[in-house]
């Protein structure tokens, strides 16, 4: 289960590869500071976070840990960009 501003979005690994979040911007608007936070499944635990955008790894400057130490990550999102985020587990 992940959540951030818009909701919580559950994934089912059985049916689904993928969750999408679409966030909206105000007029003039050109980046957001957003968190995702993940609940990770039982028997696993949260290890980090992989996040690229146009195939290339997001710079350290655009994507950290969630400053609350949750399992997450904090990112700075752009208009009509697409963001690709694989949280990785380990077994607990």
């Amino acid at each position: 289960m992940y959540t951030s501003e818009v909701g919580v979005r559950e994934l089912n690994p059985n049916l689904e590869a993928s969750i999408t979040m679409d966030f909206t911007f105000s007029q003039g608007e050109i980046t957001k500071d957003i968190e995702i936070v993940e609940q990770p499944n039982s028997g696993f635990a949260f290890d980090r976070v992989e996040c690229r955008s146009a195939g290339a790894p997001l710079p350290n400057n655009r994507v950290s840990k969630l400053p609350s130490h949750e399992p997450g990550v904090a990112l700075t999102i752009r208009p009509n960009e697409a963001i690709s985020c694989t949280f990785v587990g380990v077994p607990a």
